[in-house]
């Protein structure tokens, strides 16, 4: 059996309110689980103080500060491809129900897919979405298609089986925004992990399991009853719901699934005094407008572009 996993999330300033509920949630099930920030600096620098002393989080740094468009996740690999560990590799908008990491724990596994399984040929959705393997083979010849593509918002990984040369035609780690060949990686780091993966797997023998423990919020949450958090107490319903693209807002009431999100908020501010409560909040505040992260995205790019900053 492998060691335990570590909870790995990537946030920046415009959805650190959501990075709060997702770590408030990982808490509420796994109250000893080793949980690591790597932090992106691309929408402004912010504080993730209060997280790391009242929620136990540990701040993981990259040779890299600034980011986007989930590059963060492959500077990961790179960085760590010493580590003999396993990781969770979360995006900020999900928050956990039930005791999913001890159902990873028990599976000795390299790599954990939310799988997708799609037959041939492909729609041109999917292909925009994930690849179309028939180009990507001109790239690299020896991708094949395993019978799934699997959504990066979420995947257990093991580092140490990442191979950075393979991603000489997709990804300049020196240069932001890092991504190349973008008519092929539509959808940049998904993309690249459905292609450079599978291709790992077989050179390292990777033992990789594949299923489905995503929801997506905007199909789960319409039922009802899914959007109770008196279902979920007891930690017996095991998955991730995902965010993404869907309402997603600091007034958590206009968010689907709010009563779940508001009980995590809950969760989260017990945990914190009254003044760091009142920090939280304006902070959220703040990092919710839309002409502050503007100017400070500007910044940030131009320090990247014009005086290659990182």
């Amino acid at each position: 059996m492998q060691n335990e996993i570590s909870v790995a999330i990537v946030a920046n300033s415009k959805d650190f309110f959501l990075t709060k509920l997702c770590v408030a949630s990982i808490r509420y099930y796994h109250p000893n689980a080793e949980i690591l920030l790597i932090k992106d600096k691309l929408n402004g620098s912010f504080s993730s103080k209060i997280l790391e002393k009242r929620l136990n989080v540990k701040v993981l740094k990259l040779k890299k500060k600034y980011f986007g468009w989930g590059s963060a996740k492959i500077h990961f690999h790179i960085d760590l491809v010493e580590s003999k560990k396993r990781y969770l590799l979360l995006d900020s908008d999900i928050i956990f129900i039930g005791k999913l990491l001890d159902k990873f724990n028990k599976l000795d596994a390299d790599f954990i897919l939310h799988s997708e399984i799609y037959t041939q040929p492909f729609s041109e959705t999917v292909k925009r979405i994930f690849i179309n393997p028939e180009v990507v083979k001109t790239i690299y010849p020896e991708y094949e298609y395993p019978g799934y593509f699997f959504n990066t918002g979420q995947f257990v990984t093991s580092p140490s089986h990442f191979n950075e040369k393979l991603l000489d035609k997709c990804f300049n780690k020196n240069r932001y925004p890092y991504f190349t060949n973008r008519k092929v990686f539509h959808m940049p780091n998904q993309s690249i992990f459905n292609t450079v993966l599978p291709i790992m797997f077989k050179k390292n023998n990777s033992k990789v399991e594949t299923f489905e423990y995503m929801l997506w919020s905007k199909k789960f949450l319409l039922e009802p009853e899914n959007a109770k958090m008196s279902s979920y107490l007891d930690g017996k319903k095991e998955y991730l719901i995902h965010y993404a693209g869907d309402i997603r807002s600091t007034d958590l009431s206009k968010m689907r699934g709010s009563e779940l999100l508001i009980f995590f908020k809950k969760e989260y501010d017990k945990k914190l005094t009254k003044i760091e409560i009142l920090f939280s909040n304006w902070q959220d505040k703040i990092n919710a407008n839309k002409h502050i992260r503007r100017v400070l995205y500007l910044k940030s790019t131009a320090l990247l572009k014009i005086f290659k900053i990182n």
